[in-house]
């Protein structure tokens, strides 16, 4: 009996034996496993923390770049980005240097902690670092030096050279472009030698990036707004100049009208007939010189800033018209024009300067009876849309060509058949007449076609 009970006890053994290795095994396994589900969490929370970095900076960048394009001076841009950066980032200085193609030199706008004196806007960057930095550069990338005793790229020399100047051993110059030249650099630099890490230098690219661009349209909205002043200056000076040449022209003018229409009445004794066609004429030209001198008045007012110009009041527009018409009564005459004045019957009145206005109706009422035939008829009515009185001129003369129409309210613009036909004018009228409409806030415009006369259609606010 004893060799059954044996074969028991070894077959017993070898299946204990078994089971500890097993267990063994089991237990090696969920060590291994939970090592490595460690060693997971731990990457999972540094990418999360790299991920809530990434976003925090993304939010200041965003915040920065709103509050950069806000500013509309380059020094105030500046003066915000060294402020905000350079605390940011924990370095002992933070400040920009402009570049004019020659030379390199930091801008007045600085930031540094206490203990750390501002560079000189004077002092000039050391031959090394210059060469080094426009090396990286045009390359676009930053330079960065972790410690500058500890550089290969800088003799020690030169190293302690630049750590004599600046007080400082870690530097990072980012390089600020536009698409054709070099604008300069964004510099930090840190007393102690720092380590740059992936997301400060992604921080500082991105940061020069949007300061370059800021910078240029800082830079352009300034170039723009004094080209807008020196165009204002011309103007100005240009209607000044147009207003006193008229004054001074309208007195000679109407001495030497007044003189001429004495002669023709033979107050200085009788003429013979070529006399009085030759005074006839010259009294002619004369009015035209007139016509002229009070267009470019009349220009030269309506572009007058609006507080320059006369208080608006009250005007009834079917008596501007009627003055505009009395005054051109003798014309109409002469040439068996005719004329009638049409309203809806309701009041016509509009808020506006009334001799700009009369200049209105009268340039419409004149250009018409200059086109129209010898018999012709000349049309006005008046009548409300709205909250719009809309003044209508109406001829039966030659017409507008259709390739004219487009430039009818152009300065100085003769139309074809004006040309062709000798009609008196300056071409300055109806500029007049779409300037000052405008400058009450109304428009102009106007149809025709060869040989049926033209229509201009005037359309004020009444404002009242």
């Amino acid at each position: 009996m004893a060799a059954p009970d044996e074969d028991r006890i070894e077959l017993l053994t070898r299946q204990l034996e078994r089971e500890r290795r097993a267990r063994r095994s089991a237990e090696d396994i969920g060590e291994a496993a939970t090592a490595e589900l460690w060693h997971t969490v731990q990457r999972l929370e540094a990418a999360e923390t790299d991920l809530r970095e990434d976003a925090e900076q993304l939010r200041y960048r965003q915040r920065l770049s709103r509050d950069m394009r806000q500013r509309k001076d380059p020094h105030a841009v500046m003066d915000l980005v060294v402020r905000s950066l350079g605390p940011r980032l924990d370095v002992s200085r933070c400040l920009v240097y402009f570049t004019d193609r020659t030379e390199t030199a930091p801008s007045p706008v600085q930031w540094t902690v206490p203990g750390i004196d501002r560079v000189p806007t004077d002092m000039q960057t050391p031959p090394t670092m210059s060469a080094l930095a426009s090396e990286f550069a045009a390359r676009h990338e930053s330079l960065i030096i972790t410690d500058i005793e500890t550089d290969a790229r800088i003799d020690p020399a030169s190293a302690a050279d630049v750590v004599r100047r600046y007080g400082c051993r870690a530097f990072a110059s980012v390089p600020l472009k536009s698409v054709d030249r070099m604008l300069g650099w964004l510099v930090l630099q840190s007393r102690e030698a720092r380590e740059w890490r992936p997301q400060d230098r992604a921080l500082l690219d991105g940061v020069a990036a949007d300061l370059s661009s800021a910078l240029l349209q800082v830079v352009a909205h300034q170039a723009q707004e004094e080209t807008v002043r020196t165009l204002r200056e011309v103007s100005r000076a240009k209607s000044d100049f147009v207003a006193t040449v008229s004054h001074e022209l309208r007195t000679p003018l109407a001495s030497i009208s007044g003189y001429l229409e004495m002669c023709l009445d033979e107050e200085f004794g009788p003429l013979n007939p070529n006399q009085t066609h030759a005074m006839t004429v010259a009294l002619r030209n004369c009015g035209r010189l007139q016509e002229l001198v009070d267009n470019l008045l009349d220009l030269s007012r309506a572009e007058e800033p609006p507080e320059e110009v006369s208080t608006d009041v009250e005007v009834d527009l079917a008596s501007v018209v009627e003055d505009a018409h009395r005054s051109l009564s003798p014309a109409m005459d002469a040439r068996r024009i005719t004329f009638e004045l049409e309203t809806d019957g309701a009041p016509a009145t509009l808020v506006g300067h009334p001799a700009q206005l009369h200049s209105v109706a009268l340039n419409l009422l004149s250009n018409a009876v200059k086109f129209s035939h010898d018999g012709g008829h000349v049309r006005a009515s008046i009548c409300r849309h709205g909250t719009h009185l809309t003044l209508t001129v109406r001829d039966t003369g030659h017409g507008i060509e259709r390739a004219d129409l487009a430039h009818v309210f152009r300065r100085f613009f003769r139309t074809s058949t004006a040309s062709e036909r000798a009609i008196p004018g300056s071409g300055l009228g109806l500029s007049v007449v779409k300037q000052i409409v405008e400058e009450h806030g109304g428009t102009v415009s106007v149809d025709s076609s060869p040989g049926e006369g033209a229509t201009f259609v005037v359309a004020f606010p009444r404002r009242s």
